[in-house]
């Protein structure tokens, strides 16, 4: 039940900044539809102090299970992703944003437990439609 603007090819220095307007998407990695890993970025409980309404975007992100569809609009087009697998990671493991693949694939990542940074969560998806 999301609904969120995405902003596209964001360099990740700048997405804090973008972030309580929205979802980031990062520079360098696939847009929806093309082959690559899509990495999108959001919230899941921002700061206190900073207004915008998409500050919690991603704090039911948790909640997604294997088999779940995500929807992304890009380019007047919808793009339907399923729900492959969930990971916590380590806020320093980069690999999730360059691993190279010839799939079509989504990346979600937020912060968790929510109201801390001590994590990422990553929710990864495969191309349906």
């Amino acid at each position: 039940g999301v609904d969120a603007p995405v902003f596209y090819d964001t360099d990740i220095t700048d997405a804090v900044g973008k972030l309580p307007d929205g979802v980031v998407h990062v520079r360098k990695t696939a847009r929806p539809g093309e082959i690559g890993n899509v990495f999108i970025l959001g919230h899941s409980s921002g700061y206190r102090w900073q207004s915008g309404q998409y500050n919690q975007v991603f704090a039911l992100l948790d909640k997604l299970t294997i088999g779940d569809q995500i929807y992304v609009n890009n380019t007047g087009r919808t793009f339907t992703y399923r729900v492959t697998h969930r990971e916590v990671v380590s806020p320093f493991a980069v690999e999730a944003l360059n691993q190279p693949t010839d799939l079509h694939q989504l990346t979600l990542m937020t912060c968790t437990p929510i109201g801390t940074t001590l994590n990422r969560l990553l929710v990864h998806a495969e191309l349906v439609t």
